[in-house]
């Protein structure tokens, strides 16, 4: 049987291990699927397309960071031409992170009868504008399929009513987390837990997952200042700030936290996969109040590790539900409240916990998604 070829173009780098990992998976369902990442170029091949000298040769050219003035302008003026050169010769190119800067790729995929399919990330739909949301219904009427969770077909059904249902396929990430894990020693989860708690504490309480202002984390500094005073005492909390975060933001962080008078740990740089890892497996209690969520992987890590999700009752997290997967919903007035019943409570609540390993390796490790991802791919 002849392989199917498979472009995918995504656009932030730091996405590459789990671009390129799900690609070269699909090796094994007879699909040849070559990544591209648009930032800098990168280009990691799964498939036998022969590549034109030409198009290798500039992809060669521009690739990595160079950042000089003169290949910022030729930059611009081929990337059009290479990467048109390139899905030319692909059966099918899938559009990872739909911007508008996609539109004119997708424009000409469907002049020379090139398939392409999209595949949602959250913030593409979510915090788009609505002069956006216009825009881009040309490329969702044009694909083929529209790939995303079951939250971000209902934010598309919010946005642009059910006209797109019968282009929506489900497909999760696999959730690399989980392989780190169960492969770190209990040694090093101790270490990393005794460096957060003072003597006399007993609870690890992480609140957040990034330093992004629509986590709401100044909201759950001024609720944990409510908590009763024993609580307060028992308890050290983390704020992991690792990305997206203004030196403003964290700073009124800070101040809240300190007008707070609790124990805290602010984590403002980058952490290897090791150490976020013990994050998880450190935590006892996960409070996540964010503004939106498309099925956040750092929430899916903490769960793997049985912690006590807290979450924000605007948030719908569908498949969780229909996984039967346990955590509790709260308002935001009412975190005190249900953070002191849970940790005055927290064996009981941990052993509500106790199946969630499992139904979160059942959804989101990577041998259960991988098949989803090849049926969509040769549908």
């Amino acid at each position: 049987m002849k392989e199917k070829h498979i472009l995918l173009l995504y656009h932030y780098y730091h996405h590459h291990s789990m671009v390129e990992r799900m690609a070269a998976s699909m090796k094994e369902y007879g699909l040849g699927v070559d990544v591209l990442c648009m930032d800098n170029l990168h280009l990691v091949r799964n498939s036998d397309v022969p590549h034109r000298f030409g198009t290798r040769l500039m992809l060669s050219f521009f690739r990595g960071d160079r950042k000089t003035l003169l290949t910022k302008i030729l930059r611009r003026l081929f990337a059009t031409c290479l990467l048109q050169s390139l899905m030319k010769q692909y059966d099918l190119v899938d559009f990872h992170v739909f911007t508008l800067k996609h539109l004119p790729y997708m424009m000409f995929c469907q002049k020379r009868g090139i398939a392409f399919d999209i595949t949602l990330w959250g913030s593409d739909l979510m915090r788009a504008t609505d002069e956006a949301l216009e825009k881009k219904k040309w490329g969702f009427a044009h694909c083929r399929h529209i790939k995303c969770s079951e939250n971000l077909h209902e934010v598309l059904v919010e946005k642009y009513s059910t006209v797109f249902d019968s282009k929506v396929r489900y497909v999760y990430w696999g959730i690399s987390d989980f392989e780190v894990i169960d492969a770190l020693p209990g040694t090093a989860v101790k270490a990393f837990r005794d460096k957060l708690l003072s003597p006399g504490e007993d609870f690890v309480v992480t609140c957040g997952y990034n330093g992004s202002e629509g986590q709401n984390l100044t909201a759950i500094a001024a609720a944990i200042g409510s908590l009763p005073g024993d609580l307060k005492k028992r308890s050290s909390f983390l704020f992991p700030m690792t990305y997206g975060a203004t030196p403003e933001y964290l700073s009124r962080v800070r101040q809240a936290l300190d007008a707070a008078g609790v124990h805290y740990t602010i984590l403002d740089k980058y952490l290897p996969a090791e150490e976020i890892a013990a994050v998880r497996l450190a935590s006892d209690v996960v409070v996540n109040i964010q503004k939106t969520d498309a099925f956040s992987g750092s929430l899916q890590g903490h769960l793997y590790c049985n912690n006590v999700l807290i979450i924000g009752e605007w948030l719908n997290y569908v498949p969780l539900d229909n996984a039967h997967v346990y955590y509790i919903k709260t308002t935001i007035g009412d975190i005190p409240h249900k953070l002191a019943e849970v940790l005055t409570h927290l064996p009981e609540y941990k052993e509500k916990c106790a199946g969630n390993h499992e139904k979160m390796a059942g959804l989101t490790a990577w041998p259960a998604v991988l098949p989803h991802w090849a049926a969509c791919y040769l549908s």
